[in-house]
């Protein structure tokens, strides 16, 4: 059986509606907070149509089984969520940044009785997600920073939630110049961000150990 994608010269553009709304309170350098909420309404989203069953076609004598499939825009979608942020000024050299959010989004196929219809790939749909940072000022020049990061499973692709937490020690020698080492993933936590398609597996992500050098001018 062999599968075919084909494109259409009637694609037209996926659109979008939205509102977000926002709202900021600050209290000096002490501290801040932000809150936003947001609706969204898709249409036009890039599918797949294909027959209900394979044809029948003959190559070199040989029956062969075809599934053609044809890119078309009726996908439609919805989408809502906010998000609320905030920065504290702990003490002078410590300040800790935390957030959430949060996203609902549902995704239609059109639904028919002639033809079968399939995502043309699709974005991760993560609900809840929070982080927390934490910037110490060791020195004039050295800097310690700590993050925390949860997200919840990934209904898109069906992927489990995770909780992860990084470190990294930055020192800056001279002006607009800073050399940094990081490791992500401190826990060493195993963590899949796609599933295996085809011949490509899916690798976890591990602990990782990231030296940069950053120049500014």
């Amino acid at each position: 059986m062999q599968l075919g994608f084909s494109g259409s010269k009637a694609m037209r553009s996926e659109t979008e509606r939205g509102l977000e709304l926002g709202y900021r309170k600050q209290s000096g350098q002490r501290w801040s907070v932000d809150v936003s909420g947001y609706w969204n309404y898709y249409a036009r989203l890039r599918v797949l149509a294909g027959p209900l069953f394979p044809e029948l076609t003959f190559r070199n004598g040989s029956p062969v089984l075809n599934l053609p499939m044809t890119a078309v825009n009726q996908g439609v979608g919805r989408s809502y969520g906010g998000e609320i942020w905030g920065y504290w000024q702990v003490r002078p050299r410590w300040r800790l940044t935390p957030s959430y959010s949060y996203l609902n989004e549902t995704q239609w196929l059109p639904t028919s009785t002639l033809a079968q219809y399939a995502w043309d790939g699709r974005p991760a749909v993560i609900g809840h997600q929070g982080f927390i940072r934490s910037q110490h000022d060791l020195a004039k020049s050295i800097q310690l920073d700590l993050m925390l990061r949860a997200r919840s499973h990934d209904r898109s692709w069906d992927l489990p939630g995770v909780l992860l937490a990084d470190a990294r020690l930055a020192w800056r020698p001279a002006h607009g110049g800073e050399l940094s080492v990081a490791l992500e993933n401190l826990l060493d936590r195993r963590v899949l961000e796609c599933y295996s398609e085809g011949p490509t597996p899916a690798i976890p992500v591990r602990r990782t150990f990231v030296l940069k050098w950053t120049q500014r001018f």
